[in-house]
């Protein structure tokens, strides 16, 4: 609850007829302000002196270059991308504003308070993940220096080895090599002279941010935490629920390097919605309506596409498209292969055999189950 009132049930009782005050509303400097009427003070000099000061000082409040409210505060946040940029605002805008003018800009105080905690705990975690990237980039050049060393004691080895079996363009090969590899070492030896130093330039500032930038995304500093949001409507057990139900009506297995569920036909989506109705229904538990959410705890039809990204939960134990027709060797069809049939021929018939040789020739269609027509075929 918001300890901030309500402007206009405040302005309601202070101007009510049975018990309010008799009190003058006045804006100065953009502000609204409550005159209290007394014997002492003559109200009429008092607002006249107002008025001067606001016309001595109103240069200053023409310098603001943008008077915020909670309209443009709400555009301002909605064109930000990240979660923890539009938290990491208003806290600000908490720190600088008190209660009530952070009320009035459209952010609840008491939540304010919880933003302003986390962006502070996130900037000190920061700010050591960035003192950590430097230390680690400077691991690295030092490892990067040692192997460069050993590259050119390896090729110094190669030339005083092999100084007579070496033709002299190989040999300007390797000097070549050589010369490039010890230009690298230059350039490494002044980086890291920089970081003993304390000396940060352009390159070196990007590549410890992007390492500070692995760090936080590994640890989730400015992320919410795993588990966060609203909870899963399917779980485990409705997904090996709705495996065993695909098993027990699946015709197509037998492949050890695929662990998905396929049937001999294209499955609907709707389909493993009404399983799911029956697993939550046996289970007590809130019905969906959505097949999506249904299908998204299952293996994509193609785990490179944009799609797949939606597949985050569940184990993959079914999937709603039909086995690979290349995964079945047992049969093979020549309906359309005119040359394959005739090649065949020769392979089973030479010219010494009779010219009125039968063979008997299996049609299949393309589901490569059942047997259609037996031909017999005459050559």
């Amino acid at each position: 609850m918001d300890t901030t009132p309500d402007k206009t049930y405040f302005r309601d009782h202070v101007l009510d007829q049975d018990h309010g005050l008799c009190v003058y509303i006045g804006t100065f400097c953009k502000k609204q302000y409550l005159i209290l009427q007394n014997e002492t003070t003559d109200i009429g000099k008092f607002l006249l002196e107002l008025q001067q000061i606001e016309e001595l000082e109103g240069s200053d409040y023409k310098s603001v270059r943008f008077f915020l409210d909670a309209k443009s505060l709400a555009k301002i946040i909605s064109s930000m991308d990240t979660e923890y940029d539009k938290m990491a605002l208003k806290a600000v805008i908490f720190a600088s504003h008190s209660r009530a003018e952070t009320f009035n800009l459209g952010i609840s105080p008491t939540r304010a308070v919880q933003f302003l905690s986390k962006v502070l705990v996130a900037s000190d975690e920061s700010e050591r993940v960035l003192d950590a990237s430097k230390d680690i980039y400077k691991l690295r050049t030092r490892e990067r220096i040692s192997k460069i060393e050993d590259q050119i004691k390896c090729i110094d080895h190669k030339i005083a080895k092999q100084v007579t079996a070496l033709s002299q363009k190989r040999k300007l090969d390797l000097e070549g090599e050589k010369n490039a590899l010890k230009e690298q070492l230059e350039e490494l030896s002044k980086t890291l002279e920089h970081l003993d130093q304390q000396k940060t330039n352009r390159k070196i500032k990007q590549a410890t941010k992007r390492i500070a930038d692995d760090l936080l995304e590994t640890h989730r500093v400015k992320r919410r935490k795993l588990g966060a949001g609203p909870p899963c409507l399917l779980d485990a057990e409705d997904e090996e629920f709705i495996a065993k139900a695909v098993e027990s009506k699946s015709t197509c297995h037998g492949r050890r390097h695929e662990t998905t569920l396929f049937t001999h036909h294209r499955v609907k989506k709707r389909h493993f919605l009404s399983l799911a109705q029956y697993s939550l229904f046996k289970r007590g538990k809130k019905m969906i309506k959505s097949a999506t959410t249904v299908t998204n705890r299952g293996k994509p039809r193609n785990v490179r596409s944009v799609q797949a990204k939606a597949h985050k939960h569940g184990k993959w134990l079914l999937c709603a498209k039909k086995a690979p027709k290349t995964e079945s060797h047992d049969t093979e069809s020549t309906h359309h292969q005119r040359a394959h049939v005739r090649n065949a021929k020769f392979s089973m018939f030479d010219n010494h055999q009779k010219q009125h040789s039968v063979y008997i020739r299996y049609l299949y269609n393309d589901k490569f189950n059942t047997t259609n027509d037996i031909r017999l075929i005459t050559r």
